[in-house]
């Protein structure tokens, strides 16, 4: 399965459009928060799970955990799990809502880590 992962566009348009043209093709769409109205006003080809960011307003839920087949994600902003202080706080969620994936943002730098058997 071929997820894409993306957050904190805050506002700005055409970079999400560049954003979707590059994860084209993915099966899933994952928006970590920070630029929900322009999101919201997308139509990208894949299934989009949103979360509201620190910088959202709206009524978007900040914590949403799906399943996709066996796999479960948690997605997250991050501000509430203080992401750019760490990921342990995040790891240990994601750990008891028993999923393997925890997807955020925040940091406004791509990163794929692994803490406490969560990537």
């Amino acid at each position: 399965m071929t997820l894409g992962a993306f957050s904190d566009t805050h506002g700005d348009s055409r970079g999400l459009e560049r954003v979707l043209q590059c994860l084209r093709g993915v099966e899933a769409l994952f928006f970590a928060g920070d630029g929900m109205e322009e999101v919201s006003r997308c139509a990208p080809e894949a299934p989009l799970y949103a979360v509201r960011g620190n910088c959202d307003w709206g009524d978007a839920p900040l914590l949403r955990e799906v399943w996709l087949g066996e796999l479960g994600i948690l997605r997250v902003h991050g501000h509430l799990q203080g992401v750019k202080y760490g990921l342990v706080d995040l790891a240990d969620l994601a750990a008891q809502r028993g999923v393997a994936l925890a997807i955020y943002g925040h940091t406004h730098m791509a990163s794929v880590d692994q803490a406490r058997g969560v990537v």
